[in-house]
């Protein structure tokens, strides 16, 4: 039913019981449910309205009772003449498949009671069932066995088959990779010795001169610049330059 509502396009509420009580009503449960709805919908309207109004006469509650008619009768004409009319066919069809349902499940419960007040199952041949659902049961350990099997396989062999291969195929390229990496790791080995060398041989050569104070790279660029700028004629004068600077600041 749903996938013929589907294919001719009609709307998802045309299906629901409801829908089917109020247009098309066949069993009496309908009738019910379409008359209850009516008087539903009808009487909580017309509560609501009518506490509303300040002023409660009879003639007022006759005339919410009459809009009330107009506006639910309206709703309804409307929706049956823009769904009925247009998906007639489908919806008869949709009316044809619910009173299958509804036939089949009270033949159902019938059947159900008379199993459940039989004491005998030898009647029903009850047996062929229990025979299907042991070959089920069996069919599911036997799909579930070869799936650990498979499972278990996967990772002792095909795993590593798919590792290797993987390998094998970016072999050059990995060799290549580590080549690169152990050329950059030399050449990061020996740039760290060249620093330090130079750091101590800077220190060597310089640091009895300028002391630790003066060691450092801005230190040693204001000292330049004061130089540059023609304040100090040697490095005695320039470091004092520097450190009344510093002492101003």
């Amino acid at each position: 039913m749903r996938t013929l509502f589907q294919k001719n396009r009609v709307p998802a509420f045309c299906g629901s019981t409801l829908y089917y009580a109020l247009y098309y009503p066949r069993a009496e449960g309908d009738r019910a449910v379409s008359h209850n709805s009516g008087a539903v919908f009808s009487g909580a309207a017309l509560r609501r309205l009518f506490f509303l109004i300040q002023q409660r006469q009879m003639w007022i509650l006759a005339a919410v009772y009459f809009a009330d008619v107009l506006l639910l009768g309206g709703a309804y004409v409307t929706v049956g003449n823009r769904t009925r009319l247009r998906y007639e066919e489908t919806l008869k069809r949709g009316r044809a498949i619910r009173n299958t349902l509804r036939s089949n499940c009270k033949k159902i419960k019938v059947i159900t009671r008379s199993i459940q007040r039989d004491g005998d199952e030898a009647l029903y041949n009850l047996e062929k069932y229990d025979d299907e659902i042991a070959w089920a049961e069996k069919e599911l350990e036997e799909i579930a066995s070869r799936k650990r099997d498979a499972l278990i396989t996967f990772e002792n062999v095909t795993k590593n088959i798919i590792s290797d291969e993987i390998m094998e195929h970016n072999r050059k390229r990995l060799d290549e990779m580590e080549a690169a990496c152990e050329e950059t790791s030399e050449a990061l080995k020996k740039l760290e010795s060249s620093i330090r060398e130079q750091n101590i041989h800077i220190t060597d050569t310089y640091g009895p001169y300028l002391g630790k104070e003066f060691m450092e790279p801005d230190q040693l660029t204001e000292l330049l610049k004061i130089f540059q700028s023609g304040s100090a004629s040697n490095l005695t004068e320039a470091m004092d330059i520097y450190r009344k600077s510093q002492n101003t600041v």
